[in-house]
Order: structure tokens, then sequence, then C-alpha cells
């Protein structure tokens, strides 16, 4: 696929408003889980390319991630609801960049606020990313894409995979981090489990 190619997705799945934090920013949604209809277990090329539809669940692309972050001065944004309570939680990275093809397309994420259950990508900074056909996660015997049944950035395994399978429960599921549950034999962690999500990233104009 050619860069104007990504540039034509990249322009169909943006949306250009004012934000009251912000002078002035550019939005981009590059991720969104909101019903199901689109099967995230995917392979490299798919992640690359980017899939789904853009008015309801879909990937943009890592090569498209990859050319509008490249410059600097991105922010990311996630909100997401939660399974059990349905309650909102979003968090903000003041910096995030996805390097190139040739590096995996490598996570570069850092400057955390919000109101989920923490920083659930810290563990993921600086991971390449992996898919169930490319394994590029650091974990000695496993493929993490395959165990959590969608492409991320896996280090050796997760805190987090917002591209899960949408209709699971437990870590296939979609999930950011863990809650401390009562099983009856003692307070055990389980992933903290979410019915939808939308990255986004803005950038400074």
């Amino acid at each position: 696929m050619s860069y104007m190619s990504f540039g034509a997705r990249i322009k169909t799945c943006s949306n250009a408003k004012r934000v009251s934090t912000w002078r002035s920013v550019s939005e981009r949604v590059f991720q969104r889980r909101m019903n199901g209809n689109v099967d995230f277990n995917r392979g490299w090329d798919d992640y690359v390319k980017g899939f789904g539809d853009c008015d309801g669940d879909f990937w943009l692309g890592l090569e498209a991630l990859h050319l509008m972050t490249k410059e600097g001065d991105m922010l990311l944004e996630i909100n997401m609801m939660s399974k059990r309570k349905r309650d909102h939680l979003r968090v903000k990275y003041s910096y995030f960049s996805i390097g190139p093809r040739s590096d995996k397309y490598r996570l570069h994420v850092s400057g955390f606020s919000g109101d989920a259950t923490g920083d659930r990508l810290y563990w993921h900074n600086n991971a390449k990313f992996s898919t169930k056909d490319a394994d590029h996660d650091v974990h000695p015997s496993r493929n993490c894409a395959s165990r959590y049944v969608g492409g991320w950035w896996y280090g050796g395994c997760a805190d987090s995979n917002l591209n899960g399978n949408f209709n699971k429960t437990g870590w296939k599921g979609i999930w950011w981090g863990v809650d401390d549950d009562d099983d009856g034999n003692g307070w055990v962690d389980t992933p903290h489990l979410l019915c939808c999500s939308e990255m986004k990233v803005y950038k400074r104009l």
C-alpha cells in the first residue's frame, strides 16, 4: 500500500475539532471496540494495513499510525467502559509515538494521567507489536498475541490488551489492568474487563 493510500485512510478516520485543554488540535481515532462485529485476532499484514469500519469497530493500521506520530508532540487518549460496573474510564499520555516497520512498530509512550486502574501501558513501553503470526514479544517461550488472541505491544506478556476477543471473559477478553477479587478462597487478580474502548491521538498545531 502506498503512502497516499495510508494518507487517505487517515483522512477518512479523522475528525478535526476544538478541545478546551489545548489551543487547537486535530483528533484522530485509530482504534474502536463497541459492538464486536469485527474480529481483532488477525495476522501481521492486517494490523499493518488496518481493518474494520471507521464508523464502528476498526483498527486504523500500524503504518498509518506510524505516519501520524513520527513527527512527535503527539498525545494519546484512551476512553473505556468497564464491563462489570459500566463506569467510564479515561487515561491520557502526554507523549505517544510508533516506530517504523523496520523496528516492528515499537511503542513509545509516557506521561500518564487518568482515572482508570493505573498506567497499564507502562510495561508495554518500548515493546514491539506482535500478532498471532509475528511474535516480537520478549517472552522466552510464549507467543503472547496467541495467548491473548489479539495484536498488541506485548512485552512478556501483558498488563493490558484492548484488542482481545470482544465476546470473551478472562484474559482473552478486552481488559485494562487487574481487579482484586475475593473468590471465596482469598484475594486473586482478575482482568479488569471492558465492554468497549476507543484510542485516539491529538497533535498540537
